[in-house]
């Protein structure tokens, strides 16, 4: 059985919804193949192939505690998750019940709150 593998990883403005949806896509396309049962340097090729260069790229400059030639595609998958758990979207509210909505409690959260999270949703409920 022959099949079309998945389309290349792109991010987009949701990475880590983005790559969820990629990596299940992936994993289905290995069961349907039965990749598993292939060597795992022809499973790592062709998830490199695959996943298009953005995924490629994070392969590239990942620091993995083994020789490149040694790392399996579920290294590389995990590295991935690592790379884009940080992007994990929170929203944070800030409610007038709670406090007073001030200008310096705005700025005091989002000064708090966006650094640790780039990718942050921030609504003021006044």
């Amino acid at each position: 059985m022959s099949l079309k593998p998945s389309t290349e990883f792109i991010p987009g403005q949701q990475p880590a919804e983005a790559w969820q949806k990629w990596r299940d896509t992936f994993e289905l396309y290995v069961t349907a193949t039965e990749l598993n049962s292939k060597p795992k340097e022809q499973k790592r090729a062709l998830f490199l192939y695959v996943i298009g260069p953005v995924g490629y790229q994070i392969y590239e400059t990942y620091k993995f505690n083994k020789e490149k030639s040694e790392v399996t595609a579920e290294n590389i998958l995990e590295a991935i998750n690592t790379y884009y758990k940080p992007y994990k979207n929170t929203t944070y509210k800030f409610n007038k019940e709670k406090s007073e909505v001030t200008a310096e409690n705005i700025l005091e959260a989002i000064n708090t709150y966006y650094k640790p999270y780039k990718n942050t949703t921030y609504i003021f409920e006044v």
